[in-house]
């Protein structure tokens, strides 16, 4: 019998992590999936070692924030299990993006998702930053979103990729997302002068990364021309009413960067939910 798919949802209770929860949500409604809600409090996990002496003690202080960090997660933990969602709560301390890291694999979270802004705790850090750690960090399919407009029925995913041979196994990642969310998966290739292919050296390409994927699992496959990649990739997806970008987590050395274009650019052209993909080795 299959394993419960488990996704990790990260909130520091912004408007932009109740997005991505909402996301989350939707995503574990229509795969029957269980729901993990994690915040990481910005709080001394010995705080109740610490000495009240006043009224104003960083006692007090800690103890108020965290009653009221308690409800806060309690509220959207409710607004799960009230749209039928099996789901729990976790409360992590002090522990930054690392905390994420650690709670995904500890309770085998299959995907995390995340906002792309927002702050959290008392400092007011950015969960950007946490976004973007996470993605370069971590060994889990990553969902970042935004405050764009929710779709009320998520229906298709375009993974997007240069295609090179030893990154094929990222998309056979993305097809079983895709496969598990019900979602229809298209491939994009985006020609642009600065990393400029030849047709039939991109369906080659493309041809190899679909030798180990099931047959007609792909939807349809595109070559986008374009100036510049954030550009056609952003066209693509307004004309073919596309729900998720997904890519490869690509280190510094690869072609994109170089371009300039890197998954956190992709997140902040596009009012779309990326989906990062971490490459193996």
């Amino acid at each position: 019998m299959k394993e419960t798919y488990r996704i990790l949802i990260s909130t520091d209770f912004s408007e932009t992590a109740d997005n991505a929860l909402k996301i989350g949500i939707m995503l574990a409604s229509r795969s029957n999936s269980q729901v993990q809600i994690l915040h990481v409090a910005d709080i001394p996990p010995d705080w109740v070692d610490l000495v009240e002496d006043s009224e104003h003690s960083l006692y007090t202080t800690a103890k108020e924030q965290l009653a009221l960090i308690k409800k806060q997660l309690t509220n959207r933990l409710a607004m799960a299990q009230n749209m039928g969602v099996q789901a729990e709560e976790f409360l992590q301390y002090n522990k930054g993006y690392k905390a994420i890291l650690d709670h995904s694999g500890n309770h085998h979270s299959d995907l995390v998702v995340m906002g792309a802004h927002g702050h959290t705790g008392l400092k007011g850090i950015l969960m950007g930053s946490y976004a973007q750690k996470v993605l370069h960090h971590t060994n889990r399919p990553v969902l970042v979103t935004t405050l764009g407009d929710l779709s009320n029925d998520l229906r298709k995913v375009v993974y997007v990729s240069d295609f090179p041979t030893e990154d094929s196994e990222s998309l056979l990642s993305v097809i079983a997302f895709a496969h598990q969310m019900r979602l229809e998966i298209e491939v994009l290739f985006v020609n642009t002068p600065s990393n400029f292919k030849e047709t039939d050296d991109i369906h080659n390409r493309i041809d190899q990364y679909l030798e180990k994927a099931p047959k007609g699992i792909v939807r349809k496959i595109e070559i986008v021309d374009a100036h510049r990649f954030e550009s056609g990739l952003a066209k693509y997806c307004e004309k073919n009413d596309i729900d998720i970008i997904s890519m490869p987590i690509y280190k510094k050395h690869h072609s994109w960067n170089v371009m300039g274009t890197t998954i956190e650019d992709v997140m902040n052209h596009l009012d779309i939910p990326v989906l990062g993909i971490p490459l193996k080795g």
